[in-house]
């Protein structure tokens, strides 16, 4: 048994969600972001500034909701485009 299991520490889950256009993302991750608001939590979401705009739309402008930049967030060798890279390495 790890050590947070032991302490009662909360575990967080991170899910990952590959998507063809910031409209495909929005539909799948409004529901999901609109169930936590309603729990009381709140969501960072670290994207370009078009897909942050669909989201903050689909939320209904929600200050639970924080939005980061995601140039701010992960590092240049991050790739730009997630799907390709994960696609060459199948």
């Amino acid at each position: 048994m790890g050590e947070s299991a032991r302490s009662g520490a909360r575990r967080h889950v991170h899910d990952a969600l590959l998507y063809d256009s910031p409209a495909e993302l929005a539909a799948v991750a409004a529901p999901f972001l609109l169930d936590g608001l309603a729990a009381g939590d709140a969501a960072v979401i670290a994207t370009s500034a078009a897909t942050a705009d669909l989201l903050r739309e689909a939320v209904g402008n929600d200050s639970g909701v924080h939005v980061l930049d995601r140039g701010d967030v992960y590092r240049a060798r991050t790739p730009a485009r997630p799907r390709a890279s994960c696609s060459r390495r199948r």
